[in-house]
């Protein structure tokens, strides 16, 4: 991923905690010279030993089966983004995007112990579920229903080699301007800008240290 060296964050910790707090992800590998990406709601974790993800998708789905030939997996990260207008620089500009991404590197293994898959796929419900007021919880399942569903699963952990982490935040732009887009990007008042508003203040003081 290219990365100038404005948009890459210093701060190791921010990024984990992006990560911690995503979601969804995209899983590529390389299939006869090709490309092939499955969209993948992940769990990343960080213990002792270092940092993983943990997903699952259908059995079904034959993009699995290439950890057999290749460990070698990237996982993309999406943060929200939002389209910069050239009418909120106090100059004459361009229109840009702002966005926050990470990819992962790292060696895939599937996890074929059914209480692991098992304790997988409930850690995921769980978070996910927590906040409901009538949360689904594994035990209201019937024992017939999970042994069928796992059989349709294939859990796998990816240990992380390396992190590249991509903040285009506007911060090569002047303090007027950077304090206006954000300004702006609430007046659209979108899910997505008010998500890169809040991320451009957060990261504003670590910018204002680095420069």
């Amino acid at each position: 991923m290219y990365i100038p060296k404005y948009f890459k964050p210093s701060d190791m910790d921010d990024v984990r905690a992006f990560l911690s707090d995503a979601r969804f992800a995209i899983l590529v590998q390389v299939e006869d010279g090709r490309p092939v990406a499955t969209h993948l709601p992940v769990e990343y974790c960080t213990d002792a030993e270092g940092d993983y993800v943990l997903a699952h998708m259908a059995r079904a789905n034959r993009q699995w089966r290439l950890f057999a030939s290749s460990d070698s997996a990237m996982m993309i990260f999406q943060g929200p983004d939002a389209y910069i207008s050239p009418a909120w620089y106090d100059h004459v500009n361009v229109p840009t995007w702002n966005y926050q991404a990470v990819h992962i590197h790292g060696r895939a293994s599937l996890i074929e112990n059914r209480e692991e898959v098992l304790g997988i796929l409930s850690r995921l419900m769980r978070r996910h579920e927590s906040a409901r007021e009538c949360p689904v919880r594994f035990e209201n399942y019937t024992t017939s229903f999970l042994e069928n569903e796992i059989r349709g699963t294939v859990a796998f952990r990816i240990d992380v080699e390396s992190i590249e982490a991509n903040y285009k935040l506007s911060q090569n732009r002047n303090e007027h301007d950077y304090a206006r887009i954000i300004d702006e990007l609430k007046v659209v008042g979108g899910e997505n800008e008010l998500g890169v508003a809040s991320a451009m203040q957060r990261i504003g003081k670590t910018r204002d240290k680095q420069s």
